[in-house]
């Protein structure tokens, strides 16, 4: 694959006003013909428009992606998933989603997915009796 004709591209629904920012190393012409915006896309697709973000010659497809990630970051768009995300940031957050679990269980005796140990317990026996 050539990555040299690498392309970033905004598809605008201009019926709503949606925006999706996407990759490509097709011609435009091309990938708007065979783009999948909508499930429904044929009764759709009289009301996208195509555009040209920038020319972003690179040399592979990491690449490409990483630079259509800096576009979602800027721009207001209806992209739900990433276009790439980093691995060390992505090893930071399951160890931080670990550490917080391991803190927690340690502090409340329970797992948080079925129950927690201070639910078990009697509240009777912190009332204070008179003797």
């Amino acid at each position: 694959m050539d990555y040299s004709k690498g392309k970033i591209y905004l598809l605008i629904d201009t019926s709503c006003g949606d925006l999706y920012v996407g990759s490509t190393i097709q011609r435009l012409k091309d990938r708007h013909r065979t783009h999948n915006f909508y499930k429904d896309y044929n009764k759709k697709k009289n009301n996208c428009k195509i555009s040209m973000i920038e020319e972003y010659p690179c040399e592979n497809e990491i690449e490409l992606k990483k630079r259509e990630q800096f576009w979602i970051e800027r721009i207001d768009c209806i992209n739900k998933q990433n276009a790439y995300r980093d691995p060390e940031y992505h090893n930071k957050q399951v160890n931080l989603r670990c550490r917080n679990r391991y803190h927690y269980r340690n502090s409340w005796g329970g797992d948080e997915r079925w129950n927690n140990n201070l639910l078990l317990i009697d509240p009777d026996l912190f009332i204070i009796h008179p003797s």
